[in-house]
């Protein structure tokens, strides 16, 4: 867990572009995912890509606290009936107010766009300089 105003320590020259390690399931009429956790991920980033809510990973994980995987660990995704989608809201040409405790990734997400898209749009060259009370266009 990481917390307001905590400081990390980024080096520059240690992370690496892995692609994120699948392998598809003997059960391929349900859609399940063998999905292994990489460094940095969070079971928000992994619903995120395979667009499955991150309460039916960890439940379907036996994860009993979502901010507790690790580096290695094997987890099923069933895709198919319960995607994010549901939640994930249409928008064309709407505008977001920062509520304090947002970040990029989580608006994003609940937008069905990209941090990349949203950056671009509202010129934010760093994703974690966002304040409560601002205006984003999705």
């Amino acid at each position: 867990m990481i917390y307001v105003g905590q400081k990390l320590v980024i080096n520059k020259g240690t992370t690496s572009q892995s692609k994120p390690q699948t392998s598809t399931s003997t059960n391929q009429n349900q859609g399940s995912v063998t999905y292994t956790v990489q460094r940095g991920d969070t079971l928000g980033k992994i619903s995120h890509q395979f667009n499955v809510d991150k309460d039916k990973i960890a439940k379907d994980n036996n994860i009993k606290n979502e901010n507790l995987i690790y580096v290695g660990q094997k987890l099923t995704i069933q895709r198919g009936s319960s995607t994010v989608s549901s939640n994930v809201t249409t928008n064309v040409n709407k505008n977001y107010t920062v509520q304090r405790g947002d970040n990029l990734y989580e608006i994003a997400r609940k937008n069905g766009v990209t941090v990349q898209q949203l950056m671009k749009v509202n010129n934010i060259s760093n994703p974690n300089l966002i304040y409560a009370g601002q205006q984003l266009k999705i």
